[in-house]
């Protein structure tokens, strides 16, 4: 048995182990998910993980909570510029810095994109840390292409 990843989330300790090339994801010490790839495992522990948390919404909870805020769904006021307006400035400055036509043939787009992509709050923070892994590292070209 060996660990391959290891990290704390919720106060709790996440593990993902191999054995006989097969990956385990363990919580605090306990099998919690299985697979025979370990990033599909990793991902599900996290989660898991984060729908154990007394603070996780859920989809329902997350529409109930947008609701305390804009009771009249979209059409409420402040609705268009509160949750929309900075998307559209994304959309923006990624049109401008990196437009998908030009990003398909281009290189060294990664930072454009990933300065556009972290203007906006629609994926949590561990998601956030491995776009921008990935749009730091040298394979960023490829997936701005296949983005784009």
């Amino acid at each position: 048995m060996r660990t391959v990843r290891q990290t704390a989330l919720c106060k709790r300790r996440l593990r993902l182990v191999r054995e006989a090339g097969y990956f385990y994801g363990l919580v605090d010490g306990r099998r919690r998910v299985d697979g025979a790839v370990a990033d599909e495992v990793w991902r599900q522990l996290h989660d898991d993980a984060g729908k154990a948390d007394p603070k996780y919404f859920g989809f329902t909870g997350a529409k109930s909570r947008f609701l305390v805020f804009f009771p009249n769904d979209f059409h409420a006021d402040g609705s268009s510029s509160q949750e929309r307006g900075y998307r559209v400035e994304a959309k923006r400055k990624l049109d401008a810095t990196a437009p998908s036509a030009e990003a398909m043939y281009s290189r060294g787009s990664g930072k454009a994109v990933l300065s556009a992509f972290q203007m906006t709050n629609m994926q949590s923070r561990f998601e956030k840390a491995k776009v921008a892994d990935v749009l730091c590292c040298r394979d960023a070209d490829a997936l701005v292409k296949a983005v784009a």
